[in-house]
């Protein structure tokens, strides 16, 4: 499969911003609109489309079921939908996922099992979506059954599964059977292997939930960095049989509902419990750990997206630690890495508690969704933000005009200077690059921010890509051109590898 396969020249067009009120202060959420089943994963294609599982069309749980395709370019009415069968009988329901930067398909990897009458065991099952042809297929099983765990690529190209949980708690008391040993595929054989000497109970097993979809990332020494539930930093190193660095200090608050994202090459922000926010610096010999300004509002449920421009918006969330409507939090906020600050933002029309999701699309709104299963709403619907960014500056409401990206980049390199031409009544000022999200159960395993270096010639760009996979791991990015007045283009989807 080459890149030019995957090319789509009007996918991310996405929807036209409505008028808002102090739009250019707050964004605006648009009207809710229906979704085909509850959105509890979802993730970009390489064509910009979404496609999102792990619910049926009538609001029940099963993964096995159908998943769904949507189509911004064509709007947000039924003809923009695909509901596609999943002809592998694997219930998908709390899986994996990730991005597979060689093929441009979605690995889905473990799930639910109901065995003797009770959910929640995991499963070896791996499956790729294609969006070719928009097919679902197995492929070579894990060895460790997972459910709830975090799937992404080391440095090597591989992808690593890590933690999920192998059993449930037993009613008679038995304890639960975390996946304490993490594995990666091999691309070149197609088999995965264990990592035996990573064992660990404080990264990624039963210590205070750390099974539970792991925080993790690319680090900029080819490590694996995570961010366990309990508070531990480690740092995973995938060659042989694997090895696993624990480094102090420990973060305080622990919590496994709260967002977290790469905001800069090798610098994290995490939510803790009682609203404090920890950043991290892991560019150094080793980790740096700071305190941010507190988050306005205790978000359990919350989402995490990364903009345009690189602030972090938070939506969602309860103030308390159940999943029912008291507490749930209907106005969104904004943290923007130069100032340190937080900024209340607009309010969603329906709360977005636990299996509830956002992620950026390419034409720079966020796609905020579900909830439910189970729940006090079972939200079969989403709602578009969009950002202030996409307004005038005069309090009219409407839309600015955007700059556009002409060039329609593919497959490019690290260290590559790429040339661009530009349309915009205004100079380009940032170009940025923002990972492909890959969201689920409050963690966007996809998404990772940096600006570009560029050189201007009028509306020529000279952008200099990153120069290695440390500091921008091989997948699918959005490139976005932004002007003088912070007003982002849509973005160009391209794909960064060897």
């Amino acid at each position: 499969m080459c890149s030019s396969d995957l090319a789509n020249p009007i996918a991310g067009a996405g929807l036209v911003p409505p008028v808002g009120p102090d739009a250019q202060r707050l964004g605006h959420f648009g009207p809710v609109l229906a979704w085909p089943s509850v959105p509890i994963h979802w993730g970009l294609t390489p064509d910009g489309r979404v496609m999102s599982f792990g619910a049926t069309s009538d609001g029940q749980q099963g993964g096995y079921r159908d998943y769904v395709v949507w189509d911004p370019a064509r709007g947000s009415g039924p003809e923009s939908f695909l509901l596609l069968p999943n002809t592998t009988a694997v219930d998908s329901f709390c899986a994996g996922q990730w991005l597979l930067a060689d093929t441009g398909e979605t690995l889905i990897s473990g799930g639910n099992q109901l065995i003797d009458g009770i959910n929640g065991y995991g499963r070896t099952d791996v499956m790729r979506f294609n969006p070719l042809d928009n097919g679902v297929r197995l492929v070579t099983p894990m060895q460790v059954p997972r459910w709830y765990a975090t799937t992404l690529a080391d440095a090597r190209g591989q992808v690593v599964a890590l933690g999920g949980r192998v059993v449930p708690a037993m009613p008679d008391g038995e304890r639960a059977v975390a996946a304490r040993v993490p594995e990666v595929l091999d691309p070149a054989t197609g088999q995965w292997r264990l990592l035996d000497g990573a064992a660990s109970d404080l990264a990624y097993g039963l210590s205070m939930g750390s099974w539970w979809y792991p925080r993790a990332w690319l680090g900029p020494d080819d490590r694996l960095f995570i961010v366990a539930h309990n508070g531990r930093l480690f740092s995973l190193d995938t060659a042989g049989q694997g090895s696993l660095t624990a480094w102090t200090p420990r973060l305080a608050n622990v919590s496994a509902h709260l967002p977290a994202a790469m905001y800069a090459p090798g610098r994290l922000i995490t939510v803790r419990n009682g609203q404090q926010v920890s950043l991290i610096d892991i560019n150094g010999a080793r980790p740096v750990v700071s305190a941010a300004a507190p988050i306005s509002r205790h978000r359990r449920f919350a989402s995490g997206t990364l903009l345009a421009n690189g602030q972090w918006f938070v939506n969602g969330g309860t103030s308390v630690e159940d999943n029912v409507l008291e507490g749930a939090h209907l106005q969104a906020e904004l943290w923007d890495p130069d100032s340190g600050a937080w900024r209340d933002l607009a309010s969603a029309a329906l709360p977005r508690l636990y299996h509830s999701n956002a992620m950026l699309l390419p034409d720079g709104t966020v796609l905020t969704g579900g909830g439910g299963l189970p729940g006090p709403l079972v939200n079969a619907n989403v709602e578009i933000y969009y950002p202030p960014y996409l307004y005038r500056q005069d309090g009219s409401g409407e839309p600015a005009a955007r700059p556009v990206i002409d060039t329609t980049p593919q497959a490019v390199t690290w260290g590559e200077s790429l040339a661009l031409r530009t349309r915009s009544a205004r100079p380009i000022a940032r170009m940025t690059l923002v990972g492909a999200s890959q969201a689920t159960h409050a963690f966007n395993v996809g998404q990772r921010f940096q600006a570009l270096k560029f050189r201007a010639d009028g509306q020529r760009l000279r952008v200099s890509l990153p120069r290695d996979r440390r500091q921008a791991p091989a997948g699918y990015y959005l490139l976005f051109a932004i002007d003088t007045d912070g007003v982002p283009s849509v973005a160009k989807l391209l794909r960064l590898r060897d």
